[in-house]
Formats: C-alpha cells, structure tokens, sequence
C-alpha cells in the first residue's frame, strides 16, 4: 500500500512535466506555388507556447488572414529529438 502511494505521488508530480511540451518548430505541408516562408512566419508566434495551450481557432485565423489558402487539419507532432512539439499545417 505504501508503495502504491509513493508511486502515485512521484507521477503526480513529474506528470506535467513530462505531457507538458513547448512547440519548437513549424511544419507546412500541402503548399503549391506558395512559398513557404508565407505560411511558416506568421505561425512563428506559436514557438515557445505550451502545446496543449495553442488555440485552434488562433491558428485557423492566422492561416485565413494571409487570404491565400484553405486550412484542412492542424496537429501536434513530436520533434525527432524530442524535445518539443512541431506545430504540423496542412493547407491547400
């Protein structure tokens, strides 16, 4: 029993820690003869935000100001070295 405690108190308390990362990069994909640099600096206001605080509705709303192309899906990917999370775009 007291172990079973003792080992919900540690995850209690290293799991912000470990489920809480930042986004640290910018992935766009679907793009036609849009340069990427377009899409990828106005999403750049999201590096070094919590990822489970990113907005949807922010981030549709930045992809529809530039007034050039559709979102279709938006998601949260795993940096390869894990270190973050990569803002994934999809557009067309």
């Amino acid at each position: 029993m007291k172990y079973g405690l003792c080992l919900a108190a540690m995850f209690c308390a290293l799991a912000p820690a470990i489920f809480a990362m930042e986004i640290t990069g910018i992935y766009v994909s679907g793009l036609g003869r849009t340069q990427p640099h377009i899409v990828e600096t106005p999403l750049q206001r999201f590096i070094g935000r919590d990822a489970q605080d990113v907005d949807v509705n922010e981030v549709h709303a930045v992809i529809g100001d530039l007034g050039v192309l559709e979102l279709l899906e938006i998601e949260m990917q795993y940096n390869d070295d894990s270190s973050g999370k990569i803002l994934a775009v999809t557009v067309r």
